[in-house]
């Protein structure tokens, strides 16, 4: 079966043409890794409006990293897969890409990538999954629209249909399921400079909001790790208020703030966050973006390096975006999305933080969800 899922991707590629040709993307001196994690998505965002999201894939067994292999795997779903890509998971035997704009999650077979079906959700944003339901959040109004109280959508994974809604905060993003509760940040990204701050907590059961925590303004990615903590990071007021990240407990609800300053993005691995910090400068005139790439342990509460390269390759990175680690190499991935407009670059780092490979991707890549046995 794996024989036929990676025939079918490669003949897909071929059929791009010689705009996006498979990768070699072995590194000098490296072979092909067999593990348990066989391969990757990576959800390329694209340009608002540009209806040019794309979904990569990397095979681990052949070291190939393939673009844009969506159109060629599912010829007829006109449009390609949709505009403005804005989160990507794996549950089951299904992928899950979120299509911002075009207000549907596309649903995929996880091996092939093929067309399963939709979930028509206005202004989706992020996803997360539990007892063989999708959770989906949703800014309620239309793109760029007025702000206003947004919702989590309940989805059977089987039907693909949606069946309860919860409202929660202003413009809500990302979740995490935890304990019979499904946590989600809300931003209130729509209106600036009245940020939303909040943390909204929904019992699962019931599927309605029973209470907020208050953590930070204008919140955006969340995530938990093995001790029934969560964290959530705050973009701030772009003003007063700097990004940061900030840990909640959720068996108190107690919340305190790391420290990493201008921290932009981030990823749990164990007892460790992977964080990007960019801190733009604009006092001088000219953009002047200082880059840190911090690696924070969630115990000790410490900071443990400022910078995980350690190969002086952090300054072939332009501007870094996303991030993921791959739990059983523990390889770290780092999205390079350049000026947002142009082909964006990923790079793969060692755990000890010398650049293995690089390659090219589409617009504003992202999202990472990584293909298991």
């Amino acid at each position: 079966m794996k024989k036929l899922y990676f025939l079918s991707v490669m003949s897909a590629a071929l059929l791009f043409g010689s705009c996006n040709p498979d990768k070699p993307v072995i590194p000098p001196g490296g072979e092909p890794v067999d593990n348990q994690i066989t391969g990757f998505y990576l959800l390329n965002e694209g340009a608002m409006g540009s209806n040019n999201a794309r979904l990569d894939f990397y095979d681990y067994q052949k070291a190939v990293f393939s673009r844009n292999i969506f159109p060629a795997v599912n010829p007829e779903v006109t449009g390609g897969l949709g505009d403005v890509g804005n989160d990507l998971k794996i549950y089951g035997s299904r992928l899950y890409a979120v299509i911002n704009a075009s207000n549907l999650v596309e649903v995929m077979d996880a091996k092939t990538a093929k067309h399963i079906g939709v979930i028509s959700v206005t202004n989706c944003r992020s996803i997360a999954f539990d007892g063989g339901k999708a959770y989906v959040s949703s800014f309620a109004g239309s793109v760029y629209g007025a702000s206003q109280i947004g919702y989590v959508a309940e989805v059977d994974t089987a039907s693909l249909q949606v069946l309860r809604t919860v409202n929660v905060g202003h413009e809500p993003e990302e979740m995490e399921v935890m304990n019979g509760k499904l946590y989600v940040v809300n931003s209130g990204g729509y209106n600036p400079p009245a940020y939303d701050n909040s943390v909204s907590v929904i019992d699962i059961s019931s599927f309605t909001e029973t209470g907020k925590i208050d953590v930070a303004v204008n919140l955006l990615n969340l995530r938990k790790d093995a001790h029934n903590n969560l964290f959530a990071l705050g973009r701030g007021d772009y003003s007063a208020v700097q990004p940061d990240i900030y840990k909640i407990n959720t068996q108190t609800n107690a919340v305190e703030k790391i420290n990493v300053p201008y921290a932009s993005n981030f990823c749990v691995s164990g007892d460790s966050l992977f964080i990007l910090s960019n801190n733009t400068d604009y006092s001088s005139g000219t953009a002047v973006t200082v880059a840190k790439f911090v690696i924070y342990n969630t115990q000790s509460k410490q900071v443990m390096t400022e910078n995980f390269i350690t190969d002086t390759s952090d300054a072939q990175i332009s501007l870094s975006y996303g991030i993921a680690v791959n739990s059983i190499t523990k390889e770290i991935f780092i999205t390079d999305v350049k000026d947002y407009v142009s082909p964006g670059t990923l790079f793969c780092f060692s755990l000890e933080g010398s650049k293995k490979w690089s390659v090219m991707t589409d617009v504003i890549p992202s999202k990472i969800a990584f293909l298991w046995k």
